[in-house]
């Protein structure tokens, strides 16, 4: 019988050593679970958000694809106005040099007649 009782003594301390060092296990476990649940509801926190940023994204880009068709269109317009201006200026400086001529030739024509008129 003492033998027998030694035997259930130290199986009772096993019992128990391998009791706690599962305990501890399991502790440990459920705090990683934890972790992962946590990890997981910050995912799905975050990816609402990423829908929600997503869509305000998609909306300014679509703004800024208009503003960018109306800045392309407003430039064609610019660079026909400024040809045209371009055209325009060429068109004046030809006839300041034709209008120079004919004032030159009236002035001529001018001094011509005065002396006939004195």
């Amino acid at each position: 019988p003492k033998n027998y009782l030694d035997f259930l003594q130290n199986y009772k301390l096993q019992l128990n050593k391998f009791r706690d060092a599962n305990t501890k296990r399991i502790e440990r476990l459920e705090g990683g679970l934890n972790q992962l649940i946590k990890a997981s509801e910050n995912v799905n926190v975050l990816r609402k958000e990423l829908t929600e940023q997503n869509k305000v994204v998609n909306e300014k880009s679509a703004e800024c694809a208009k503003m960018i068709a109306v800045i392309k269109e407003k430039t064609a317009d610019a660079n026909i106005k400024k040809t045209a201006a371009t055209e325009k200026k060429a068109q004046l400086k030809e006839d300041e040099i034709e209008i120079s001529k004919e004032k030159k030739l009236a002035e001529d024509a001018l001094e011509e007649a005065l002396p006939a008129l004195e």
